[in-house]
């Protein structure tokens, strides 16, 4: 354990902040401070946010509590003004203030201190079994068919729980198996029952339930033969007993707790019609979501056809085809052109040979006179008594030659 250490030496005194943290070393190193009880009368309650504050004394001494949100629902017992109660908590020490106070888990009745203590022993004997594991716990089925009722029969806990069916599911099988829920003995008849409940063909769910109550009241659920029987059933336990200030060993070993036993009709079942109007919001979600689905489809599809067609053979072979047409007509208006072109031009032609033609000299009255076939151009090239042949328009003739006449002899 470390020790308190303070500075002796006057000449080298140490500060407010390091005297106030060693004693707060001091004190967290105590381990009979982390889990105290200790017993007083409750003085000046007050409330914030959440939160209760209150000085416990007696004729001799007084010390601050504070008893957190988070821990107000988990005690057995509420403070009130001027009661005499035991307070089980941690010691702390607040250096901003210097003051000492106790940090309370619990609150308890002094005269149920015996009982708390049972509770206690058995609580830790139960845990180092492990019959507290989450990893043990049953999962309920959110849509149950059939829901095992283990309670009195003259409860309000079982009016409440039917109630709590009829407005979430009013479709659930409820079989109710009166069991007493206190009284000596009633123990006894609650793990009977729950076994009972356990062996019913086609159950999903056991509700363990039972109203408000004192400890002593309560205190059949506290009981181990309750507590195991609980652990050995093979279906899931809900346990609502009492009311959310109230805490049973119960409770512990069950698969899933309530505060109330109409939070434990909550916690069997789904709300049907909180699911209906869900799935009916995700039906028109669906079906919103599926039109506009559809409508971007055949647009795709649409876009996808246009984009075929475009490379249809079909819509390539009509294209080649026209493109044909027209390369045939371009062809053919060529053709003529080019046809055309060349007539008149072999027509000029002919009018340019025909313009030289010497035959057509003789239309106009002159004669072409040949010699053994050749052309004669010159008197010389013939003598007398040479027969020549004489080529008029529309025949020949023959002719003896007997007499010339070279005009250019001298």
């Amino acid at each position: 354990m470390k020790m308190l250490f303070i500075q002796m030496d006057p000449e080298h005194p140490i500060t407010v902040k390091e005297l106030c943290r060693e004693v707060s070393i001091a004190i967290d190193n105590q381990e009979m401070l982390k889990d105290v009880y200790v017993v007083g009368e409750i003085f000046r309650v007050s409330h914030s946010h959440g939160n209760m504050y209150f000085d416990l004394k007696d004729e001799h001494a007084r010390i601050k509590c504070a008893l957190f949100s988070n821990n107000v629902s988990k005690c057995t017992s509420l403070p009130l003004e001027g009661k005499t109660i035991i307070v089980r908590g941690k010691i702390n020490f607040y250096a901003p203030y210097g003051q000492i106070s106790c940090i309370v888990k619990d609150v308890i009745d002094k005269g149920k201190g015996a009982l708390y203590a049972q509770f206690l022993t058995l609580k830790s004997k139960l845990s180092q079994e492990g019959l507290f594991d989450i990893s043990e716990k049953k999962s309920i089925t959110p849509f149950p068919k059939k829901i095992a009722i283990v309670t009195s029969k003259d409860g309000a806990a079982l009016q409440d729980i039917i109630d709590q069916f009829f407005r979430r599911n009013p479709f659930v099988e409820l079989i109710v198996i009166p069991t007493r829920v206190q009284g000596q003995g009633a123990e006894k008849d609650i793990a009977h029952s729950l076994m009972l409940a356990d062996d019913i063909p086609s159950i999903d769910t056991i509700i363990l339930a039972r109203g408000g109550g004192s400890i002593e009241e309560l205190w059949p659920f506290n009981e181990e033969i309750v507590a195991r029987a609980i652990a050995k059933t093979k279906k899931p336990v809900i346990c609502g007993v009492g009311h959310e200030v109230d805490h049973t060993i119960a409770e512990f070993v069950s698969d899933v707790v309530a505060t109330t036993p109409t939070q434990a009709a909550e916690k069997a079942t789904v709300n049907v019609y909180d699911e209906m109007a869900k799935m009916k919001r995700m039906f028109e979600q669906l079906k919103k979501a599926t039109i506009y689905y559809m409508a971007s489809s055949k647009q795709t599809l649409e876009a996808l056809d246009l984009k075929l067609e475009r490379k249809s053979p079909r819509i390539m072979l009509e294209q080649k085809q026209q493109a044909l047409v027209y390369t045939s007509r371009d062809l053919d208006t060529t053709y003529k052109r080019t046809l055309e072109k060349m007539s008149n031009l072999i027509s000029k032609k002919i009018e340019v040979l025909e313009s030289i033609n010497p035959l057509a000299v003789l239309e106009r009255g002159y004669t072409l006179v040949y010699k053994e076939g050749k052309l004669i151009r010159s008197v010389k090239s013939v003598h007398l008594g040479d027969i020549v042949t004489l080529q008029l328009k529309d025949g020949t003739l023959q002719a003896e030659i007997r007499k010339g006449d070279n005009k250019n002899e001298q």
